[in-house]
């Protein structure tokens, strides 16, 4: 079973930190980045580096006890 999770907020609501927060905890990366230093998993794009804001909706599977999910 597959869940899908979309994290929707206003701006510097804190979207990308919580999704390198559960990329984490899900052991899909080691470390949680920082949108300040442009070290998110998420924020990928040399635009989105630069703003230090996301621009494109990012899609990452991870799996977490089993279940596999979709973090938006």
């Amino acid at each position: 079973m597959t869940t899908n999770i979309a994290l929707l907020g206003h701006g510097g609501s804190g979207k990308t930190t919580l999704a390198d927060a559960i990329l984490c905890y899900g052991k899909a990366t080691e470390r949680i980045g920082k949108t300040a230093d442009g070290t998110t998993v998420m924020d990928f794009d040399p635009e989105e580096k630069k703003r230090k804001v996301s621009v494109s909706a990012s899609v990452y599977a991870l799996e977490i006890n089993g279940r596999k999910l979709n973090l938006a």
